[in-house]
Formats: C-alpha cells, structure tokens, sequence
C-alpha cells in the first residue's frame, strides 16, 4: 500500500458537512456529536481541501476550552463561597496535570467540564430563589435547560451532574412540599422537563451503546 493511500483517512475534506460528522460518529461512536461538529467547523477556518489536517488545529480547540475553565470556574467558586475558594479552584484547576493532559487532546472532555461548571453555577444561582420561595427569572431558567441540554449532547456522563442537581433541588422540594404547587416550583418544573426532553432525544443514541464493541470491555 502506498503512504498516500496510508495517509488518506488523515487528509481534510471541504465537501464534508457537520451531518456527516454526525452520521459517522453516530455509527462509529458511542459519543453525543456536538463537540466534534464544533471541531469540524473549527478545522474549516484553519484547513484547506486535500492538506494533512493540522495537529495544532486539532488540539487547539480543546486547548481554548480548558484555558476557559481556569475563569469558569474561578467565578463558581466566588459565587457558591467566597472569593478565595474561587481562586484556589483556579490555581488547581491551572495547574491539574489531568486536566493540562485533557487539554491537549481532541475530545470533548474540556467541553465537558464547561458545562458541568455552567450547570452547576446556575444551581447555585437558583438556591436563593428556592429558599426565599421566589420565582427563578425566566433567563435563567432558560440558560439552565440550554446549559444541560447541549452538556447532554456532548457527553452523555453529564447525566451524573444533572443527578446530583436533581438530589439537591429534591431536598428543597421536601423542606418545602406544602408550597410545591405555589408559582414559584412551577418554573423548577419546567426547567426539570425541560432538560429531561434534551436528554430523552439522545436515548436510542444512549440505547446501543450496551451493543457497542467500543463498550464491550465494561
């Protein structure tokens, strides 16, 4: 075999769209598309058709995510405790050699860690509604379903995140059942179905991943 048959699969393709990333990964994969179709569009802006896809373009993109998560999740810990707490979740977060080896590879998981910090800074965002029995502001209702929906559609073990968030809310919903169908748990339940929607849609993705030879040494 020749090296520019060997080389083929690594040589970028203009013609290719975000549907067929989603019908290859879909097929191949056992991982929700969005990551992956923002790296594709991210590919387009540095690529050229018939070149060698670039090391630095595919790695970059995950790269800029990680560097993200340093202020990300500086401004969770300032929310939930104190401005300290957030620094020194940054200074970790800035020097985690887990997270620096993520960083540097093309996959979703800094992504990943993106919108568990943004689903869980809009839980602590909600807290003080809940426990001065106010209704949430519908921007952040909103922001919220988004937020787990598209972590939803970029790795399915968000799923454990949205859990830990349910069993929170659950505690404030039994402190508080005799006000559970006061205006102020009707927008809760919203977000809740809301983001259960986003979720159902990947579950026949989520279905045959058990039959998936990727999954067989689970």
């Amino acid at each position: 075999m020749r090296l520019n048959q060997l080389l083929l699969p690594l040589q970028f393709e203009s013609t290719s769209t975000p549907t067929d990333v989603i019908h290859h990964l879909l097929s191949e994969s056992n991982h929700p598309p969005l990551y992956f179709v923002l790296n594709h569009l991210w590919f387009n802006l540095f690529s050229t058709d018939g070149e060698l896809v670039s090391l630095w373009a595919g790695r970059s993109l995950s790269a800029i995510f990680g560097v993200a998560a340093i202020p990300a999740i500086f401004g969770l810990g300032w929310l939930a405790f104190s401005p300290f707490t957030g620094q020194f979740a940054a200074a970790l977060m800035a020097i985690s050699p887990y997270g620096i080896y993520l960083a540097q590879e093309s996959h979703h998981y800094t992504l990943t860690i993106l919108w568990i910090i943004a689903s869980v800074t809009c839980l602590i965002a909600v807290i003080p509604y809940l426990q001065k029995d106010r209704i949430i502001a519908i921007w952040l209702a909103c922001l919220w379903v988004i937020i787990n929906s598209l972590g939803i559609a970029t790795h399915y073990f968000l799923a454990l995140v949205l859990a830990a968030g349910g069993l929170v809310i659950g505690g404030f919903w039994l402190r508080d059942m005799q006000n559970r169908f006061q205006p102020s748990w009707w927008r809760i339940y919203v977000v809740s179905l809301g983001t259960f929607i986003g979720c159902l849609v990947w579950l026949p993705v989520v279905g045959g991943i058990a039959n998936n030879q990727l999954t067989d040494w689970i």
